[in-house]
């Protein structure tokens, strides 16, 4: 696209034209979808497959920011309803106030523990899910924790023992990254966000949650979140790191602006022009003079 961007700016500069002029401002001139379509279209005959996957990804994103509302965290389908949070094994003993509050708080930042899964669980699960939100706390500092990062592992490693439960740990930072006035801030929350990303993937319903939040809450960070995004859901994750190498990838992580193989950014020559033969001026145009100047 580049190029051909280029190409059209200088014949535009030159007043020239001719077919393959015309036909490569046809093409600048598509919507983008259709564009990225039929740069799609051209890797697959080209049995590129990382370019098809880049081209999809890059049809998934302009759906999603076209219908960014869609995926905001509190329509994701494995929630428990904000009332049977609120009510999960504490009915009898909360007033109907404080059941409220708790409703309406189910996905806004807290600093003490839930007492029930956000998303729907076996019993045993959900256990495990209290857990590992008792371990986020500790590692972003609103728990006591004399080694935090140990803190970090133990998320990873809940998540990598029960794949069950990753949709809630995802769920479980974007509730503590909204309305976040801690003293803690955000920034270990989405160190452990970048963590989980390096590690697993958030799986069918919650990964597109994940890319809308991030690139409408993550700011210069959203790039780099959701390269990450996309190389765990289609490379898998790294492997689980000790917990004395948690602060090397996080510093490793903010020292890099590079995208991942499926995010680079869109280069020339996706779409094919053709061009073979050399380039004519159409009778209509004024020739160039001979420094290739128009006159």
């Amino acid at each position: 696209q580049g190029r051909m961007e280029s190409v059209a700016a200088e014949a535009e500069r030159l007043h020239f034209t001719n077919d393959d002029i015309d036909k490569i401002r046809e093409v600048l001139a598509l919507p983008t979808e259709k564009f990225v379509e039929m740069q799609l279209k051209k890797a697959v005959e080209l049995n590129d497959p990382v370019r098809v996957i880049n081209r999809e990804l890059k049809l998934r994103c302009l759906y999603l920011e076209k219908n960014a509302p869609l995926f905001a965290p509190e329509h994701c389908s494995k929630l428990r309803t904000p009332n049977d949070f609120a009510c999960a094994k504490l009915q009898a003993k909360l007033s109907r106030s404080v059941r409220q509050e708790l409703a309406l708080g189910m996905l806004k930042h807290t600093s003490k523990p839930i007492h029930t899964s956000l998303t729907e669980l076996h019993p045993l699960f959900a256990k495990e899910a209290t857990s590992a939100f008792k371990c986020i706390l500790a590692y972003a500092g609103e728990r006591p924790a004399p080694f935090p990062q140990a803190m970090a592992l133990q998320v990873l490693q809940a998540a990598s023992d029960s794949p069950e439960i990753i949709p809630e740990i995802y769920l479980q930072i974007i509730k503590q990254l909204q309305a976040n006035n801690g003293r803690a801030g955000t920034r270990p929350y989405w160190d452990m966000l970048a963590l989980c990303l390096m590690s697993f993937a958030p799986g069918a319903g919650i990964d597109d949650i994940v890319h809308v939040f991030c690139l409408r809450e993550a700011g210069q960070d959203a790039g780099q979140l959701i390269s990450l995004l996309h190389t765990v859901m289609y490379d898998g994750g790294q492997p689980l790191p000790a917990a004395e190498e948690i602060l090397l990838r996080l510093t490793a992580f903010r020292g890099e602006r590079t995208r991942s193989r499926y995010s680079f950014v869109e280069e020339a020559g996706s779409v094919t022009v053709p061009s073979a033969r050399p380039l004519q001026l159409s009778p209509a145009a004024p020739a160039p003079t001979a420094d290739g100047r128009a006159p």
